[in-house]
């Protein structure tokens, strides 16, 4: 079969972190803290830190049980409802929906495109091929957002979130459903992703070609092995030479 569709992992591939997430995360709690405080919490920062930490906690311990990702629109929405609990239902949507916004914008600029994601991008087009972002992510506004903030949205004929689908990496019907959703099959379609556990093992067993993106195998070659990729690059602009001379 013909190549027709290459799949993108977003973070970690398209975009890559600019600071550790240890770094970041304290920056998370205090814009949602401020901005619940805008609505008139009274509590010490101190005091949601420990409210925001059990409640994320929880609903960790819920996904790896139903092996899925919530929205954090809802978690955020169990907290509002335990900080404010005489207010109305509609107004604690709102202020839920508020703090998750604030809550995400910091993460969110700390991610950059991956050096050579555009020009990759514009060179796969230039190929003919259809693609698509697949990514694990708790807020699929925030993805699609910062997809269009980076002048890269419209590259993607689809993008699968996992917050929307109740599916997640590496369950490979997650990439079953994207192959469903773009009309190509398996053998169609490579998985370009930064995360052998996640990207790749996943997609093989959906039976799609994979590229991992890493800095430890010379580009190009392949790992053996049934569980390893079969083409590693240690640079994303090394995708558009792998698919259009290697993969048939």
């Amino acid at each position: 079969m013909v190549l027709k569709a290459v799949i993108f992992d977003y973070g970690g591939t398209l975009v890559r972190m600019k600071k550790p997430w240890d770094q970041v995360r304290p920056r998370v709690v205090t814009a949602a803290y401020r901005a619940l405080k805008q609505a008139g919490l009274k509590i010490t920062f101190e005091q949601y830190s420990t409210l925001n930490d059990e409640v994320f906690q929880r609903i960790g311990e819920l996904e790896d049980k139903e092996n899925r990702d919530i929205p954090d629109l809802m978690t955020y929405q169990k907290i509002v409802d335990r900080l404010f609990p005489s207010s109305s239902s509609m107004w604690r949507r709102k202020v839920a929906a508020k703090a998750n916004d604030a809550a995400w914008a910091s993460p969110t600029m700390c991610l950059a495109p991956r050096r050579g994601t555009r020009p990759t991008l514009r060179r796969l087009r230039a190929l003919g091929l259809r693609m698509a972002v697949l990514s694990n992510h708790h807020n699929p506004h925030a993805l699609l957002r910062h997809l269009s903030e980076l002048g890269i949205d419209t590259y993607f004929s689809r993008i699968v979130i996992s917050a929307d689908t109740g599916l997640r990496k590496p369950d490979p019907r997650f990439f079953e459903l994207c192959l469903e959703r773009m009309r190509v099959r398996p053998a169609e379609a490579v998985l370009v992703g930064d995360s052998v556990e996640y990207d790749i093992e996943g997609a093989k067993k959906a039976g799609l070609w994979t590229i991992l993106i890493t800095e430890e195998l010379q580009a190009g070659q392949k790992r053996p092995g049934a569980a390893g990729p079969d083409f590693v690059a240690n640079d994303i602009l090394e995708v558009p030479r792998i698919v259009s001379s290697t993969i048939p």
